[in-house]
């Protein structure tokens, strides 16, 4: 992934926003929110790439194929919702992504359930 172009455009597109927040607010927003768009569909380019890489070595080191899912599933849970939440606090509604971020948070909980009852059962396992 080629950092220093999403560096490089995500500071001409801060320039761009705060210029066009200074003649008319909405418009900023709107800017932000279509170039935080380019760059979320830029880097999600490099997902499979990526997924493929992690599962090779989870592989090797023996995990379990349902817990890399289940981890996989809490990060883009993480991700999504923090995107969601600064999208919600850049527009002024606070509330709303505090609301996100504990829905996130509670999703994290109730996907990761079952490693956290995986580790019970192992620790229980070890005191027999």
């Amino acid at each position: 992934m080629d950092i220093v172009k999403i560096v490089a455009f995500a500071f001409c597109g801060l320039i761009v926003v705060l210029l066009l927040k200074s003649l008319k607010s909405e418009y900023g927003l709107w800017v932000s929110v279509a170039l935080g768009s380019i760059l979320a569909v830029y880097v999600l380019g490099y997902l499979a790439q990526m997924l493929s890489q992690v599962e090779s070595v989870w592989t090797r080191i023996g995990g379990s194929t349902e817990l890399l899912g289940i981890l996989i599933r809490i990060i883009g849970i993480a991700y999504l919702c923090e995107i969601t939440s600064a999208l919600c606090r850049e527009s002024g509604a606070l509330a709303l992504a505090g609301q996100v971020t504990l829905a996130g948070k509670l999703g994290i909980l109730f996907t990761g359930f079952p490693v956290l009852m995986e580790l019970i059962n192992f620790i229980m396992e070890l005191g027999e």
